[in-house]
């Protein structure tokens, strides 16, 4: 069977606008694909950055913004995933 990709996106940061609590932790690359539940022992890193952004409120107003990008592959299918 052959392999796939998953790209996850999170937050990184919080914009001041924001409904976020100042003290929300923001998930790494690395605990991003943790928290999904995938296992590193089918699901490999190809790549994971932290990407700023210019964010704009609804109000009009702009911020620096932080997204966790990784992208994931999976060299073989494994039977759960139904490939």
């Amino acid at each position: 069977m052959s392999g796939g990709y998953l790209l996850l996106i999170d937050h990184g940061s919080l914009v001041h606008w924001s409904w976020a609590l100042e003290d929300t932790d923001y998930t790494t690359a690395e605990e991003a694909q943790h928290d999904f539940g995938l296992s590193v022992d089918v699901w490999r890193p190809s790549q994971a950055q932290r990407i700023e952004r210019l964010a704009t409120s609804p109000a009009g107003e702009q911020a620096t913004a932080i997204d966790i990008v990784v992208l994931l592959s999976a060299p073989e299918c494994a039977s759960y995933l139904r490939c």
